[in-house]
C-alpha cells in the first residue's frame, strides 16, 4: 500500500487526487493505486474533464455508454455523479478490477494479464488481440498496442507506472487481486 504523502511526490497533476487515490487501496481490494494514476494520467493528465467526444468522463474517463445508469446521475449541487473525483476513480478502478479477473482466465501470468487489462480498459478489441495464448512480455504488449488509442496505450501507462513508482521509491510488479 502507497502511504498518503508517498502521493505528495508525484507530478502536481496527479498528486492533487491523492486523497482519493490513497481511499481506493482501501476500498478496492488488490488494486495498485500508482497504476490508477498511471491511467488517469494517460487518460487525462490529472484533469477532471470530460473528453472522448463527450463520453469520457472525469479523471478516469468513464464511458457514459457504459456506465448508463450513471450517466445522467446528477448530486444536490448538480454536477454529474461520474464527474465527482472520489466516484469515478473509484468506479474506474472496479471497472479496471473486473476486466484483471477475466484477463486472469486468459493468462495465468499475472503480469500479461495486468498488460491485457490495461489495453481492454482502453479498447474493447484487447482480448481479441492478446491471442493467440502463446503472445507473452513485450510481444503482448507490442500485439495489445495495435489496438489501443495512438497505437501506445499499454506500453506508456506502464512507462508512467514505473516512472511513478521511481519518484515514491518503488513499485509492485503486479496487482495482487
Amino acid at each position: 500500500m502507497i502511504a498518503l504523502d508517498d502521493f505528495a511526490k508525484l507530478p502536481a497533476r496527479i498528486a492533487q487526487w491523492a486523497a482519493p487515490l490513497y481511499c481506493l487501496q482501501l476500498q478496492v481490494m488488490g488494486i495498485d493505486a500508482l497504476l490508477m494514476a498511471a491511467h488517469m494520467d494517460r487518460e487525462t493528465n490529472g484533469r477532471n474533464v470530460v473528453g472522448d467526444g463527450g463520453h469520457g468522463r472525469g479523471l478516469m474517463q468513464l464511458d457514459d455508454r457504459t456506465f448508463v445508469s450513471l450517466s445522467n446521475a446528477r448530486t444536490p449541487a448538480g454536477d454529474w455523479v461520474l464527474m465527482d473525483p472520489n466516484v469515478n476513480i473509484y468506479l474506474g478502478a472496479r471497472h479496471w478490477m473486473g476486466y484483471y479477473k477475466q484477463a486472469l482466465k486468459l493468462r495465468s501470468n499475472p503480469m500479461d494479464a495486468r498488460s491485457i487489462t490495461i489495453a481492454r480498459y482502453n479498447s474493447g478489441r484487447a482480448f481479441a488481440a492478446a491471442e493467440p495464448n502463446t503472445l507473452a512480455g513485450q510481444e503482448l504488449i507490442r500485439a495489445l498496442d495495435l489496438v489501443t488509442t495512438d497505437k501506445d496505450y499499454c506500453s506508456d501507462v506502464l512507462r508512467r507506472y514505473l516512472d511513478f513508482g521511481q519518484l515514491i521509491g518503488g513499485t509492485q510488479n503486479a496487482p495482487s487481486a
